[in-house]
């Protein structure tokens, strides 16, 4: 048997609202996140645009698109927060730029989280080869 690593995995624990969820990270499922957050912005932007000219368009047109939003948004965060962790908070408040927005801004700590811990550990191997170069 060889030797056996122990896999680190990466989660942070938030508190949104009232909901706490975990966030399991990679490089790969931030990237993707920070992808998809970029249209779950601009169908934001698209309600809010909905709303605000709410005299000129049906009920119904606003319920559906923020069904969709809904829809859309579980969808780009769930690599990260899990299955029905944006309908949860959602639900929590029943507000959707709240909701958004506290997703942005975990999203935002995660990636400036990244970055902190790729740049330590290039100091750190950085480190560890000069003193194999001695």
């Amino acid at each position: 048997m060889g030797v056996k690593i122990q896999l680190n995995t990466n989660t942070v624990d938030f508190e949104l609202g009232e909901v706490e969820v975990t966030a399991t990270y990679t490089l790969e499922t931030i990237k993707l996140v920070m992808a998809n957050k970029e249209k779950v912005q601009e169908d934001l932007k698209q309600i809010q645009i909905a709303l605000s000219d709410a005299e000129n368009v049906s009920e119904e047109t606003i319920d559906t698109a923020i069904q969709s939003y809904l829809q859309g948004a579980e969808e780009a965060f769930k690599p990260i927060f899990g299955e029905g962790s944006f309908t949860k908070v959602y639900e929590s408040c029943h507000d959707i730029v709240a909701t958004a927005e506290a997703f942005s801004d975990a999203m935002d700590y995660l990636n400036d989280k990244i970055e902190k811990e790729t740049a330590q550990k290039k100091k750190d191997k950085q480190k560890k080869l000069a003193k194999y170069k001695k």
